[in-house]
């Protein structure tokens, strides 16, 4: 079976902030979630021992679906919530209608929610239903496009030794082939030899200058030593 977790403010039992959160996982969130197959918990609702933290964060990465409720704009939810935007995975958020959506978040649609009106229950309930049925398995936010990013422009050390020891390896193995025809044909081996030459200093000498120009963006800090590229210490 799928897993939702809940997110939300919980507060202590008989508190204000706890019969609102227990009022929209019973009234709005489980019979949703019943209706797609989903398993539905919520961290107050662990019984077995153990760090409850753990729990929270297991569940948090782990489950095929994460609902958050910002109302109240509680920090642990906005710590989970930002855990869960780490693995780019379903997370639907819901809200207080009246209350303002934090702007990190606020590019995310989020379902509002007024238990005092019956027909808007039953509105929020449709909007969450609809928003299952058409959510894939992996969703872009912030941070995931950011890790994108960073992934697409990561650019190692050992990217541009390994650059370099082919531009090295191409002008030997020319060297050699032009030293063993150079008997037969000397003036065509020594024009090859001497444009080979060339084109090869001008690649490595326009490296080098794109290297220097651009060392503040690079992920590595590099110096260049007798026409070599190095690591800094």
């Amino acid at each position: 079976m799928k897993t939702c977790f809940v997110i939300s403010p919980i507060g202590e039992e008989g508190s204000k902030i706890r019969n609102n959160a227990d009022q929209v996982l019973k009234h709005i969130i489980r019979p949703v979630m019943d209706q797609h197959g989903y398993k539905t918990t919520r961290a107050d609702e662990e019984t077995n021992p153990g760090i409850i933290t753990k729990y929270i964060l297991k569940q948090v990465i782990e489950s095929d679906l994460v609902i958050a409720d910002l109302s109240g704009h509680n920090p642990n939810v906005f710590y989970e919530l930002g855990v869960r935007h780490v693995f780019g995975k379903p997370t639907i958020q819901l809200i207080e209608k009246n209350q303002k959506i934090p702007f990190d978040v606020s590019f995310m649609g989020t379902i509002t929610y007024n238990l005092s009106v019956l027909d808007e229950v039953v509105q929020s309930k449709t909007k969450l239903s609809a928003t299952i049925e058409s959510m894939s398995e992996q969703i872009d936010n912030p941070v995931t496009e950011i890790m994108h990013t960073l992934r697409k422009s990561s650019v190692s050390f050992a990217d541009f030794s390994e650059l370099f020891n082919e531009i090295s390896s191409i002008s030997n193995s020319i060297i050699n082939i032009n030293k063993k025809f150079d008997n037969i044909t000397p003036e065509l081996s020594k024009s090859v030899s001497e444009n080979t030459k060339i084109g090869l200093d001008n690649l490595k000498k326009d490296l080098f200058t794109w290297l220097i120009d651009n060392s503040d963006k690079l992920p590595f800090n590099v110096t260049i030593e007798h026409k070599q590229i190095k690591r800094k210490r």
